[in-house]
């Protein structure tokens, strides 16, 4: 039987890896539905999934990350890009992204440094009376109060009250009023706004979106020769009329000379996609602009993506109540 490189990408292909998702509807509609500081269009919260992916990638953010545990290893240490410190003060910014949801995330940290900010507003917790299951019914308020109400308005400093409604209107005002003014004026907490090097336009998004299928098509066939990932990853790319050959190897000298140039094609993609992932641990995005950047060993991305991919498996095998910290 013959065993050419044709057999060998088919068979690699049906083994696709779980991480190689770059564009996950359901996990967009989670976090704008949550979301107080909404990006302005569903175009844009996907660049800032996107934006997500790409600190996952991203070899200097990994570092970044596993700085936070403990010492890098020589090897590591050795591959440092010279502004490291621009990689940690984004880290300390956009925070953990191995361990945690796209949608929590954004509420946490995406949304308060790219997001609008939220207008919060007074709200009515829970109408509390003398009947059976009332102290149930307080508690099941509060949960979503804390859960649902405190992440749209953007957590903001709060004061939680009992107002009897036997009171006057005046007196329970009067009696409020004090209570706030011994409060004295407590400013909004600053939240940092992080400037868009462009707007996430429907375009731009396409362009990032393609980057990144670039970058995990490649961690998922890292051996695979460049006009192969070409073929793979960017296909749209490739003339109708052009005649790459099947397998990997090929005696027609037309084919070599069209696979070298799909090879260069794939080869200046590829390098433009990992500064757009280097730009991004350095909280500049959307940005192709030329860093200096640690090597991108593809292996290395690929079991880091699947360690994430089996952590969300794991973690939405969980009750969500339970997985926020909340207790039922």
């Amino acid at each position: 039987m013959k065993n050419d490189g044709n057999m060998a990408s088919k068979n690699t292909r049906a083994e696709a890896l779980p991480w190689v998702v770059y564009d996950d509807e359901a996990v967009l509609a989670d976090a704008w539905a949550g979301s107080s500081a909404k990006p302005g269009t569903h175009s844009a919260m996907r660049g800032f999934w996107l934006f997500f992916v790409l600190l996952r990638i991203s070899p200097s953010y990994a570092l970044a990350h596993k700085m936070q545990f403990g010492p890098l290893s020589c090897h590591e240490q050795s591959q440092l890009p010279p502004d490291f410190q621009v990689v940690l003060d984004a880290y300390s910014v956009f925070g953990d992204v191995q361990r945690t949801f796209f949608a929590d995330w954004w509420r946490s940290r995406g949304g308060k440094h790219f997001g609008k900010k939220p207008t919060p507003g007074v709200r009515q917790v829970a109408f509390i009376q003398e009947a059976k299951g009332a102290y149930k019914n307080a508690m099941s308020a509060l949960d979503w109060h804390f859960n649902e109400d405190r992440p749209r308005d953007g957590h903001p400093n709060s004061v939680l009250l009992s107002i009897p409604l036997s009171l006057s209107r005046a007196s329970a005002l009067r009696q409020v009023d004090l209570v706030l003014k011994g409060f004295g004026e407590i400013a909004a907490p600053e939240r940092p706004q992080v400037a868009l090097a462009r707007s996430l336009t429907s375009a731009t998004v396409g362009f990032v979106r393609e980057d990144v299928k670039l970058m995990l098509t490649r961690a998922q066939h890292p051996h695979v020769p460049l006009w192969e990932l070409g073929k793979l990853a960017t296909p749209h790319k490739i003339p109708s009329h052009a005649d790459l050959g099947e397998g990997r190897r090929t005696s027609s000298a037309a084919q070599r000379d069209c696979r070298r140039r799909i090879a260069q094609i794939t080869f200046r993609d590829l390098g433009r996609a990992e500064n757009l992932a280097e730009n991004a641990a350095r909280g500049k995005y959307p940005s192709s602009d030329r860093v200096d950047k640690p090597t991108f060993n593809y292996a290395d991305i690929a079991s880091r993506l699947t360690e994430v991919a089996q952590w969300e498996a794991d973690e939405r095998k969980r009750p969500r109540v339970l997985r926020d910290g909340v207790i039922a």
